[in-house]
C-alpha cells in the first residue's frame, strides 16, 4: 500500500492529541493517579486476553528472567513514572500546551 507510513503517522498524532483531551477529562472528573490506575488495569486486562489467544497463556511464563527484569524497569519507569507525570502535567496546563 502507498504511503502506509504517512498515514500510521498521521493516525498516530491523531490518537495521541484524542487521548490528551480524553485523560484530560477524566482526570478533571476523577483525579489523575485514578484515571492512570484505571488505563494500566484496562491495558493489563487486554494484554492478557491478547496473550491467551495469540499464545494459551495468560502471561510469557516460558521467558527468562532477565526479559521479565527489563519489562518490570520499563513499566516503573514507563507506567508508574511518565505517566503519572503526564497525567498531571495534563491536569496543570492542559492537553493542548
Amino acid at each position: 500500500m502507498i504511503f502506509i507510513g504517512e498515514i500510521a503517522g498521521i493516525l498516530t498524532s491523531l490518537f495521541f492529541a484524542i487521548n490528551s483531551v480524553i485523560i484530560t477529562k477524566a482526570g478533571q472528573q476523577v483525579g489523575a493517579v485514578i484515571s492512570n490506575r484505571t488505563r494500566v488495569a484496562f491495558a493489563l486486562l487486554y494484554l492478557i486476553v491478547l496473550n491467551v489467544l495469540l499464545y494459551h497463556l495468560p502471561l510469557p511464563f516460558n521467558a527468562g528472567p532477565q526479559p521479565w527484569a527489563w519489562l518490570s524497569v520499563s513499566g516503573v519507569i514507563g507506567l508508574a513514572l511518565g505517566d503519572a507525570f503526564l497525567f498531571q502535567a495534563y491536569l496543570s496546563v492542559g492537553p493542548r500546551l
